[in-house]
């Protein structure tokens, strides 16, 4: 016996479940996209990576071996030493900090903002956004500034002729 998908009125048309679950795979589908091509993939491409070697310029020489992963776990040609093992232990610490910092941090802040009225929902999340433009926004003007043409560094350069005199290091 064939069971039949119930019909249902969804949004002001007739459907199935089947439609209705084919059109929620369709609109995840490009965020799917989205993440398999920026985040899957890059992700991928640096595993296949770890396991090759460098060449003497710092090119990638497509010779697969396990050497990354003995000297991350410690091993050389000096014997056993565990400097990587408590960097990595550190890094993963940090990280672990960090991501329960922001999510404490988050939520709340989230269900605030959700919870306002529309007018005043977008001052947040704009109020919430500026400090992050202007970091760019600062560190690109600091870089400016240090790398004007009138300061040690660019005068270094032009004595050294890797840039013409009085002119800045930035384009």
């Amino acid at each position: 016996m064939k069971i039949i998908d119930k019909p249902e009125i969804l949004y002001g048309e007739l459907s199935t479940p089947r439609k209705i679950r084919t059109r929620g795979l369709l609109r995840i589908s490009p965020g799917m996209l989205w993440i398999m091509l920026f985040l899957s993939i890059p992700a991928l491409s640096l595993i296949v990576i770890s396991f090759t070697t460098r060449g003497a310029y710092g090119e990638i020489e497509w010779v697969f071996t396990l050497e990354n992963y003995k000297r991350l776990a410690g091993y050389s040609l000096f014997g056993w030493s565990p400097d990587y093992l408590k960097i990595l232990l550190r890094s993963i610490i940090a990280g672990l900090i960090t991501t329960v910092v922001c999510i404490i941090l988050s939520y709340p802040l989230a269900f605030f903002i959700s919870t306002r009225d529309k007018s005043t929902r977008y001052l947040w999340l704009t109020a919430l956004i500026i400090p992050f433009w202007t970091n760019l926004v600062i560190r690109t003007y600091a870089w400016q500034i240090v790398l004007a043409p009138d300061l040690p560094i660019a005068k270094l350069a032009a004595l050294l002729h890797l840039v013409p005199p009085g002119s800045p290091l930035y384009p």
